[in-house]
């Protein structure tokens, strides 16, 4: 396999007020790339979440979430995807469906290039972890993936685990600690936990990761994206 290539990593403000649409900084998008949106709330009251995601040139769907409910005191996270049926760039847009200007949301968006597909994202709920278990289908993948803690500790001095790049860690006090991290070549297929260290107290995480497959010359089996949904390459048919 060749690994993927992260060719963009862009952001919204995730400090302003809960009233305010997420839209993050301008992207640029070639034929086939993967685009992926996290997003992040800091609390799932019956009005605090983050619809799905828009820039012209691109249809996006939602892959996974966790606490997307009408339930409260946890943090929702999201990931949305697309692959581009052509060349484009914007600003990716998602209107906050919220009535609480105190609440605090934002997207962290990446863009891949020569990827066949993703794997299964996991996700993490409720958790004092800091990490998330990912299993990967394929080698030389690459992982992304974002946390959000309830409990909002304010420790947002940390460090990648194992080694990759935070991209984003921020704390919004009396809400919640935001964090967004990618990991490069992971070598062979396997098991890894991905997440953070260097980080001091008790979390209520929430998150998810996912593994963004590099491209392979000959036949495998993979989840290939095909618009919003996914095949299953060499098996036939189209998997959810």
């Amino acid at each position: 396999m060749a690994e993927p290539t992260l060719v963009q990593v862009a952001k919204s403000t995730f400090s302003d007020s809960g009233l305010t649409d997420e839209t993050s900084a301008s992207i640029t998008w070639e034929t086939g790339d993967a685009i992926l949106v996290f997003g992040g709330v800091s609390n799932n009251d019956t009005v605090g979440s983050l619809g799905t995601p828009t820039v012209t040139g691109l249809t996006f769907g939602l892959l996974a979430s966790v606490n997307n409910n009408n339930a409260v005191d946890d943090a929702p996270v999201f990931l949305w995807t697309a692959t581009a049926a052509g060349n484009g760039s914007g600003a990716v847009v998602s209107v906050t469906t919220t009535a609480d200007s105190g609440r605090r949301s934002g997207l962290v968006v990446y863009v891949y290039r020569g990827s066949d597909g993703l794997g299964t994202p996991v996700t993490l709920d409720g958790s004092t972890a800091k990490t998330i278990s990912v299993t990967r289908a394929g080698a030389n993948s690459h992982v992304a993936m974002m946390m959000a803690d309830w409990n909002q500790v304010g420790d947002v001095t940390v460090t990648a685990t194992p080694t990759g790049t935070v991209d984003h860690a921020q704390a919004e006090s009396g809400q919640a600690d935001f964090f967004a991290v990618s990991f490069p070549d992971q070598g062979a297929a396997g098991t890894t936990a991905y997440g953070i260290t260097n980080h001091t107290g008790t979390v209520d995480m929430s998150g998810i990761a996912v593994e963004i497959l590099g491209t392979a010359a000959g036949g495998g089996t993979f989840q290939k994206m095909v618009g919003n949904a996914f095949r299953l390459a060499g098996a036939g048919g189209l998997a959810s």
